[in-house]
């Protein structure tokens, strides 16, 4: 959708031109030249990173039940961040779960191609002994992501190996990441 689609000529309201401009505020929501909301919607998490924030001795605070802090977090955040959400346009956009996964990915091939001494590689590949108490989840996230491989047909180890390899490890990742290996 354009607003407006060629320059020129000028709108006057009772005789006082109207300035033309990029973007501008109207109720609240961030309106563009071309249509679009990717301003409005940065602002919207920007606003509720904010509120979120403004809010920490609430989440750190031991007095209130976790069902409290939910619902303060449903009314002060999330009212936050989708205010307006009515009238963003849909994308054909990646889905922010495929993106996390990407990137999530990327970061693995990239901490596996550092030197074996580095305190991040060390982090990722280190398997803690002993079992997890009753009521924990079985599955962590080094699990899930062992899995993820053996669904591609891969083992830890070889994904360590395909790593040192940039251009496999791209192609491995765009693998994972395809919409065929999706359970959504």
């Amino acid at each position: 959708m354009k607003v407006k689609t060629r320059k020129g000529g000028t709108v006057s309201i009772e005789g006082e031109d109207i300035e033309e401009v990029d973007q501008f505020t109207y109720l609240g929501s961030i309106m563009d030249r071309n249509g679009g909301t990717d301003a409005d919607i940065r602002t919207r998490i920007s606003k509720a990173r904010q509120a979120f924030a403004m809010l920490k001795p609430v989440w750190k605070s031991t007095a209130f039940t976790e069902n409290t802090k939910i619902r303060i977090f449903n009314t002060n955040v999330k009212s936050v961040l989708f205010y307006g959400a009515e009238t963003w346009r849909l994308t054909a956009g990646e889905p922010a779960i495929k993106q996390l996964k990407r990137r999530t990915w990327q970061w693995i091939g990239h901490t596996l191609r550092k030197p074996v001494g580095s305190i991040t590689r060390q982090a990722l590949e280190w398997n803690p002994q002993g079992h997890r108490r009753p009521g924990r989840p079985f599955h962590s996230w080094r699990r899930s992501r062992r899995k993820e491989l053996e669904e591609i047909g891969y083992t830890w180890s070889e994904a360590k190996r395909i790593a040192q390899n940039r251009v496999r490890w791209k192609a491995t990742v765009a693998a994972l990441c395809s919409t065929r290996n999706e359970e959504d």
